[in-house]
């Protein structure tokens, strides 16, 4: 019965990628890796399966200019990501610091592809500080 026990102080186990693992998956106490199948690498996919967003809801954020990657403007919703791409939704101005930002952001750690979908390793952050952009983001009229 022993036989299935699980035992975290395995000789063979490869202490590299045990620490490369541990490095990707603990940043900070905001940010939680989830694991996502889509069925393609588009942004609007990414974004629904990652933050529980419905996709209209990411088109009405798309034509609001509020989704940036890698701290660019997102031109097209149907942009495909890469491994590495961090992916930000701009929620609106700090409170505390009109210098920054809040953001939800989603970071691609990896992707694989199986028969009918694509695994999609992500780290996710759902309320985020960051400074404003190069290209600075400022809140529209409308809003």
């Amino acid at each position: 019965m022993t036989e299935n026990c699980h035992h975290p102080q395995d000789p063979d186990s490869d202490e590299e990628s045990d620490k490369e693992q541990w490095d990707n998956e603990v940043d900070d106490k905001t940010s939680k890796v989830v694991i996502v199948r889509v069925g393609s690498l588009r942004i609007d996919l990414l974004l629904k399966a990652a933050l529980g967003i419905a996709r209209n809801k990411v088109e009405a954020i798309f034509y609001q200019s509020k989704i940036r990657i890698n701290g660019e403007k997102l031109l097209k919703k149907s942009t495909l990501v890469n491994v590495g791409d961090e992916i930000d939704i701009i929620r609106g101005p700090s409170p505390l610091n009109s210098d920054f930002l809040i953001v939800s952001r989603v970071e691609v750690l990896s992707a694989s592809a199986n028969e009918n979908n694509i695994s999609v390793k992500l780290r996710r952050s759902k309320t985020l500080t960051i400074e404003n952009y190069a290209d600075s983001w400022k809140v529209s009229q409308d809003e």
